[in-house]
């Protein structure tokens, strides 16, 4: 009888442990696309324009669009402050609310201000 109360106490043991590391590991992040388009030339997709992501002032990933017009990234549940450039036009979302299973693209339109 003793023996079965050790084991379940075990048991028990191991269930919380294996729920409190599984609670602490992060989101997985997911992908998300950013469309860079020339708002001055009837809004053709641009490649090589400049996309920077941040996050609490935090530039958390930068690069160029790709010959579709479009830079990947991986996002986690947040705001974001995203902004393309391109040739001088410029464009940006401040305060851009990512969730999962929301929406898994943006739209810029660059343009000279």
């Amino acid at each position: 009888m003793l023996k079965v109360v050790y084991m379940r106490t075990g048991l028990a043991l191991l269930s919380m442990l294996a729920l409190l590391l599984l609670s602490t590991q992060p989101a997985l992040a997911e992908r998300f696309s950013i469309y860079a388009y020339d708002k001055d030339n009837n809004n053709a997709l641009l490649t090589g324009a400049e996309i920077k992501v941040w996050q609490d002032g935090n530039l958390l990933d930068s690069g160029k669009t790709d010959v579709d017009g479009v830079f990947v990234t991986y996002l986690n549940y947040g705001r974001y402050l995203i902004q393309g450039e391109y040739s001088g036009k410029t464009d940006e979302r401040s305060d851009f609310l990512f969730s999962s299973g929301s929406v898994d693209r943006l739209d810029l339109y660059l343009y000279k201000h």
